[in-house]
């Protein structure tokens, strides 16, 4: 059966067919892709980086053995609970990764030519509670250099 055919019976079902085309198709889409997320927050033999409040520097974690040092950390799968603050003052890339955020964890990029690469089926969620975001930290730009 093909997935029109499938919709064409759901919206008689649902009598969703009064919302344009698109937008009916849009909310089936959402419905049947959304799937509950395993929370490492609440694991106790889970890996939880930072403490709420607090700010941690990535290399830091990486010196603790809480995450994988570069370059193995592009082909390393992690699992991890970001409280607090995490640093990122290094460049650093997260693959087919669950990076977990507890209540107003935030993620901040800081420094001139620093990246942190989200990728390859990682997926970033919260635990139940709202967290804070991941922000670019304005950098002044290095004397010498031409402005982007």
């Amino acid at each position: 059966m093909r997935y029109t055919d499938t919709f064409l019976k759901l919206k008689d079902q649902f009598k969703i067919y009064q919302l344009p085309g698109i937008i009916a198709m849009l909310l089936l889409a959402i419905s049947l892709n959304t799937q509950a997320q395993e929370c490492h927050c609440d694991d106790p033999n889970a890996t939880i980086i930072g403490e709420p409040g607090v700010t941690t520097n990535l290399t830091t974690a990486i010196a603790q053995g809480l995450l994988a040092p570069m370059p193995n950390a592009t082909t390393t799968p992690q699992q991890v609970c970001i409280r607090g603050t995490l640093n990122v003052n290094a460049t650093y890339t997260f693959t087919s990764s669950q990076i977990n955020m507890d209540a107003d964890a935030s993620i901040v990029v800081t420094g001139f030519l620093v990246t942190l690469k989200i990728h390859k089926n990682s997926i970033v969620y919260g635990c139940g509670e709202m967290w804070q975001s991941i922000t670019a930290s304005p950098v002044i730009h290095p004397p010498g250099l031409p402005a982007e």
